[in-house]
């Protein structure tokens, strides 16, 4: 029961389940690639593009072979830059008291196809994540031969050299929130700040990728300008991209001030960073109430626009400011050199045009983004409803046939059985409840809204004189 579809979710079009995590590997020139998808708590799926007809094949569903050793709750995978290697970290991703499963090795490498398509998953290394056994990973990024790896205990590095191994500590020993790559070779880490007792103010701490192959313990140095934006916070996100002008990085933070629950996302900044300066000159954007309404520290997604260095996306939980309080959506914050502006890719009273009058399900995890033959870039959206997808214009409309064929990622909290019409009752995690009658293809039928918690059938209720099964 728990690998369902089922259509109508909160949104506008068919759901599956949360995926938690995503990345997209294409050819540059055929624009074929492979979209990896990592479930909050059904495992690590892959699902083949075609660049010439811009298509998508089957769903497969990659952590059901014998030779995937982890646990089924994904919280990020990446693949190295020479698309060799992909690697998927476990994590507490589930809206269920993060539930994550017996986390032993977080992490295991598989090895890709030329083309970036997945070959096969390689045996850990034999004691090789002693440092990080049992923890649950927070944060990940790759070079070539290098993966780097956030846990709320700290920061640690591994070297990719035909198999995972060796891994290190560094000298960030707080939760690590996300880790950024610029185009010029340098590494960013957000902290958020330490409990009582332990020195650190948080903050965006930056070194060389070539450094921390030398020597995983060598300096870190703070962004200028990060530690005061960091302090009680619930969500430091980072994304990068290229300044054209100057060639520098251009470093995006998102940050969630910690009330309503789980935090909601209070400012956007943009700085253009300078390793040589001692000052950094940010601008900031006050998005109180404009990104989700609370949750942030679990349903959130950021990332740097592809096609505008000034332009960043921020995804949250719902709308309720905008009364569309059961349905997601992204925000795209423009920025013009000494403020920005906002553009909300789903509908709005005032804005009902927008993505075409439709919105993703609620709840954002995740972004990607796709080139087409023709050169359109469309978003790619993770959230608790599975995936979408939409041009990344304005006014185009988010579609979900990336959650048809095959994807089944449904967390099922509690299921049950009737004799009498063989029927199937089970509830969802953020996907309510659906019923289905057995037979070789069940077709799951919606029956109300929300989060599903308990159901159950009753055959045999005394007043039943027609022999019908009351469902609850």
């Amino acid at each position: 029961i728990a690998r369902l579809n089922r259509a109508d979710p909160w949104g506008s079009g068919k759901a599956t389940g949360a995926v938690n995590t995503l990345e997209l590997v294409q050819n540059s020139d055929t624009k074929d690639g492979t979209l990896y998808a990592g479930s909050v708590s059904g495992g690590v799926w892959s699902r083949d593009y075609n660049g010439a007809t811009d298509s998508w094949n089957e769903w497969q569903w990659l952590s059901s072979s014998s030779d995937y050793e982890g646990v089924q709750s994904i919280s990020k995978l990446k693949v190295t830059k020479d698309k060799q290697w992909l690697i998927a970290a476990a994590g507490a991703v589930s809206s269920w008291n993060r539930i994550r499963g017996d986390i032993q090795e977080p992490l295991q490498l598989a090895s890709l196809n030329p083309d970036g398509a997945f070959k096969q998953w390689l045996p850990n290394v034999e004691n090789n994540q002693n440092l990080i056994k049992g923890k649950a990973v927070t944060a990940l990024e790759t070079t070539d031969d290098l993966v780097i790896i956030g846990t709320n205990t700290g920061l640690y590095v591994g070297e990719i050299d035909g198999q995972l191994k060796n891994i290190y500590a560094t000298d960030l020993i707080q939760n690590i929130d996300s880790i950024a790559i610029g185009a010029s070779g340098r590494v960013y880490v957000a902290l958020r700040p330490g409990p009582a007792g332990v020195e650190s103010d948080g903050g965006i701490y930056t070194t060389t990728i070539s450094d921390l192959k030398q020597n995983p313990l060598s300096a870190w140095k703070v962004v200028e300008g990060s530690l005061e934006k960091s302090k009680n916070k619930t969500i430091l996100k980072l994304s990068t991209t290229k300044d054209p002008i100057s060639g520098k990085d251009i470093l995006y933070l998102g940050t969630a001030a910690p009330a309503p629950a789980g935090g909601i996302y209070d400012f956007i900044y943009r700085v253009v960073y300078d390793d040589q300066s001692e000052s950094q000159s940010w601008v900031t954007k006050e998005v109180k109430d404009k990104i989700g309404t609370d949750q942030a520290d679990l349903h959130s997604s950021f990332a740097a626009d592809p096609t505008d260095p000034n332009r960043v996306f921020a995804g949250g939980n719902f709308y309720a400011a905008y009364n569309n309080a059961f349905t997601g959506g992204l925000v795209a914050i423009k920025f013009d050199g000494i403020n920005a502006t906002l553009e909300n890719h789903f509908p709005s009273p005032n804005q009902p045009t927008n993505a075409a009058g439709t919105a993703p399900h609620a709840d954002s995890r995740d972004i990607a983004f796709l080139t087409t033959k023709t050169d359109t870039i469309r978003i790619i959206e993770a959230d608790d409803g599975g995936i979408a997808i939409k041009d990344i214009n304005l006014t185009a409309p988010w579609k979900f046939n990336l959650n048809e064929g095959g994807l089944r990622t449904t967390e099922s909290f509690a299921s049950d059985w009737s004799n009498i019409g063989n029927l199937a009752i089970t509830a969802m995690q953020d996907n309510a409840v659906s019923i289905t009658k057995y037979k070789s293809t069940p077709t799951w039928l919606n029956v109300t809204g929300g989060d599903g918690a308990n159901t159950r059938f009753d055959d045999a209720k005394k007043e039943n004189a027609s022999g019908l099964s009351f469902a609850y």
